[in-house]
C-alpha cells in the first residue's frame, strides 16, 4: 500500500494540482447547473433516443484527458509546443464539423432518393 502512495505522491506536481483543481471546479459547476431547471447533465451523455451513448461518454473523457495533456505541456519547463496547441484546437473544433459532415453524408446515402436507391 505504501508503494502505491509513494508513486502517487511522486506524481503530484503543479500540473497535477491544477488537474485536481480543474476537475473539482468542473464537478462543482455541474452540480450547480444541475440544480437549475434548464440544464440536465444526463443529456450530454445520451443519444437522440435517450439511450446512453458510449461515444459521447468517451468523447467527454477524451476531451478531459487531452485538455490535461495540453495543460501539462504548457506548464512544463519548455513551455507549450505550438504544434500541440494547433492539433488540440483542430481536433476539438474540427470534430463537430466532421460529425455533421458524416451525418449529412449518411442521410444522403441512405435516403430513398439517394444514390443507393
Amino acid at each position: 500500500m505504501m508503494t502505491w502512495l509513494d508513486k502517487i505522491g511522486g506524481q503530484v506536481d503543479l500540473a497535477g494540482l491544477v488537474l485536481i483543481a480543474m476537475l473539482s471546479m468542473m464537478v462543482w459547476l455541474f452540480i450547480l447547473a444541475q440544480q437549475g431547471e434548464k440544464f440536465d447533465f444526463r443529456r450530454m451523455l445520451v443519444d437522440d433516443n435517450e439511450k446512453p451513448s458510449m461515444l459521447r461518454i468517451l468523447a467527454v473523457g477524451a476531451w478531459a484527458f487531452s485538455s490535461w495533456v495540453l495543460m501539462r505541456d504548457a506548464i512544463s519547463i519548455q513551455g507549450a509546443d505550438p504544434q500541440v496547441l494547433l492539433i488540440y484546437l483542430a481536433f476539438w473544433s474540427g470534430a463537430p464539423i466532421a460529425a455533421k459532415l458524416v451525418e449529412a453524408l449518411q442521410a444522403k446515402w441512405t435516403s430513398p432518393k439517394g444514390p443507393l436507391a
